[in-house]
């Protein structure tokens, strides 16, 4: 059976390709293999015209088990939404300030100068540790002041106004998630520092996964013969590994760019 499917590459550009499958998880199935997430995957006769299956969100092992091991009902774990006072500001335009929703940690899109700008601006130490956890697999600089206001800080919900940057929203988001995780870990009976020992370890693993797959593609690259289309393979699964992941992607090799130019990509 044969279907249509459209997709977007690396650089952004949406293309649409057919692929033969015996059904259209099989579809999905093929081109996941290939590292293409598709936006869509279309019969020949137009049924099924839906975007890919959402992927379940999990919360990492280490929450779960704190919060049975504490009695923490999940839902806790979903947060509220409650809104604050409007506020006009002096060119007349209404300000709304929400409690911030928490968000998986993920790779913030957006000005790395504003990201790194917003990882000063928050007003206890605790939550400006969490926040250089925020992006899976980047560099960790922490603080040097001693981290002693936690019990505040759980209590303090992190608010987003309407007018404020997009990553400076994102970032404060991670980090309520983040916040609530922490407090499933002391409640069962974990410490400060031992959580923020687990965060280590797991950047750790997330900078060297990528650095691995990174150096797997230039390696490929700086062979005497270079195998380019290995190697844009390579590529291509080890980005789309990274993206479920949440981490950011390798930037496409030069040496790569007129092979995805002659397989008909826009760069």
């Amino acid at each position: 059976m044969e279907f249509t499917y459209i997709y977007r590459t690396s650089a952004g550009a949406r293309l649409e390709a057919t692929i033969t499958a015996e059904s259209r998880d099989d579809a999905f199935k093929a081109l996941r293999a290939q590292g293409i997430r598709p936006i869509k995957v279309i019969a020949r006769d137009g049924t099924k015209a839906n975007g890919a299956p959402a992927v379940r969100r999990r919360w990492p092992l280490v929450v779960l088990l704190a919060a049975v091991a504490a009695g923490i009902s999940l839902s806790f774990l979903a947060g509220r939404k409650t809104s604050a006072p409007v506020q006009v500001a002096p060119d007349g335009t209404t300000i709304t300030t929400t409690v911030a929703q928490p968000l998986e940690r993920q790779r913030i899109p957006g000005d790395r100068l504003r990201i790194e700008q917003a990882l000063e601006k928050f007003a206890f130490r605790t939550e400006a540790v969490l926040a250089r956890f925020a992006e899976p697999g980047r560099a960790v600089s922490l603080p040097q002041e001693d981290v002693t206001d936690q019990r505040d800080c759980l209590k303090t919900p992190l608010k987003v106004a309407s007018d404020e940057l997009s990553e400076s929203i994102d970032l404060k988001r991670i980090v309520t998630g983040m916040k609530r995780e922490l407090q499933a870990y002391l409640a069962a009976g974990g410490t400060w520092d031992e959580y923020v020992a687990e965060l280590a370890k797991r950047q750790k693993l997330e900078i060297s996964y990528r650095e691995s797959a990174e150096k797997k593609v230039l390696d490929t690259l700086g062979a005497e013969t270079p195998d380019l289309a290995k190697a844009y393979d390579i590529w291509l699964k080890a980005n789309a590994q990274l993206e479920s992941m949440g981490i950011y992607p390798i930037a496409l090799p030069d040496a790569l760019r007129d092979y995805q130019l002659g397989l008909g990509f826009e760069d």
